[in-house]
């Protein structure tokens, strides 16, 4: 993380098509199912104070990733070959 914001020029210039504007770090961590409510309320109220960084569960990532893809489908359906 701290490369990328000492070097936003270069990296801009070598990838063009990356917003270099709002570089933030991610954090995954084990998993949301198995963490106690008194975890999950720690690790919100963390995260509304971090700035740079988020941290989220290997099961909040993979809900992400899986919501990500079904919009790319519904914009520009099946990937075909």
């Amino acid at each position: 993380l701290e490369f990328a914001k000492n070097n936003v020029l270069y990296l801009s210039r070598r990838y063009p098509n990356i917003k270099t504007e709002k570089i933030r770090g991610l954090l995954v961590i084990g998993l949301k199912s198995r963490m106690s409510k008194d975890e999950i309320d720690r690790l919100k109220s963390l995260n509304s104070r971090l700035h740079d960084y988020e941290i989220v569960t290997y099961d909040e990532l993979s809900d992400r990733i899986k919501a990500f893809v079904k919009l790319l489908l519904l914009r520009f359906g099946p990937y075909t070959m």
